[in-house]
């Protein structure tokens, strides 16, 4: 499976979104409907979701990674693992590893600058379990057809465009399930639940603006093919579910200050071949649409999440 996503979070202030209802009057639940072009929402929807799901495949690149690099090993002996590894093409520190009851915990650091000069620091512990049809197993092998996955990340990221610079950091914290459909071409269904954070702060001449945004996730059967990790694709099935709380605080007069947006929010992405349908709601209104996603048009939010890095 391919290498370890390097994160990107140029995203977070482009408003760029799939296509959305307009607006009309008052839902059954009592909820306006939102207007499209409406900052907050345009702002809040470039990032729940799309931002989600980038974690969420990050997770499962860098538990891919440590499977392949595992292999028939996978009976290693605690501790045999400490120390500066290789696994796949990125350059990995296994701070520790052990086992217990057919798991295998792995504790890692990785840093990384990109070619535009954003650093990441990506440190966490990712626990792994693994069945093989009849029984858990620690040998990772094409036989496996479940895989328990438990990770727990943190992300540091900083970069600068212009006389702007933006840093944060990332919290993803997971529980999924994944039933393997075909393990060397990385075909699987995935359930489970994730507890995701983010904070990051923007500064430039005009101002400062602190965005903390703190999320409870649920995966349900959600279909990732190769055309997913390959080459961008949206899921073919399944859904995602995300209830979040916003808050965010500007000094000096950053276009950001003008937005609206604390408070608590929801969100829902239905995907149906190829096609994801959506819907966000805060206290007040409630925003839906759909768009065609395999390919993803350049303009979908969610082109910017899960689209590899080439």
């Amino acid at each position: 499976m391919k290498k370890l996503f390097v994160l990107s979070m140029a995203f977070l202030l482009g408003l760029g979104l799939i296509l959305v209802s307009g607006c009309s009057e008052d839902d059954e639940n009592g909820l306006a409907t939102g207007d499209p072009d409406d900052p907050n929402y345009e702002f809040v929807a470039d990032i729940a979701g799309p931002v989600n799901f980038q974690m969420n495949t990050q997770m499962l690149e860098l538990t891919f990674s440590i499977v392949d690099y595992l292999g028939s090993r996978a009976t290693i002996t605690p501790g045999q693992l400490t120390g500066t590894e290789k696994i796949g093409a990125d350059y990995f520190e296994v701070i520790d590893y052990d086992t217990a009851n057919y798991w295998h915990i792995v504790s890692c650091s990785v840093e990384v600058t990109d070619d535009d000069g954003v650093f990441f620091a990506y440190m966490g512990i990712d626990s792994l379990r693994l069945y093989d049809g009849s029984s858990y197993t620690y040998v990772a092998d094409a036989d496996v057809t479940e895989m328990d996955i438990h990770a727990h990340f943190h992300v540091n990221f900083e970069f600068s465009e212009d006389d702007e610079t933006t840093s944060g950091s990332i919290g993803n914290h997971c529980l999924f399930d994944l039933d393997i459909i075909d393990y060397n071409d990385g075909e699987f269904t995935l359930d489970g639940h994730a507890y995701d954070s983010l904070d990051f702060e923007v500064t430039n001449p005009s101002g400062t603006c602190d965005l903390t945004m703190g999320f409870r996730e649920t995966v349900t059967d959600l279909y990732i093919d190769p055309l997913v990790i390959n080459e961008g694709y949206c899921p073919l099935d399944g859904s995602i579910s995300l209830v979040y709380g916003i808050s965010m605080a500007c000094t000096g007069d950053d276009e950001l200050s003008e937005l609206d947006i604390n408070g608590n929010w929801s969100a829902s992405f239905e995907f149906d071949g190829g096609t994801v349908n959506f819907v966000y709601e805060n206290d007040t209104y409630r925003w839906t649409g759909s768009d065609e996603c395999r390919p993803i048009p350049v303009t979908s939010g969610f082109r910017r999440a899960i689209a590899p890095v080439r």
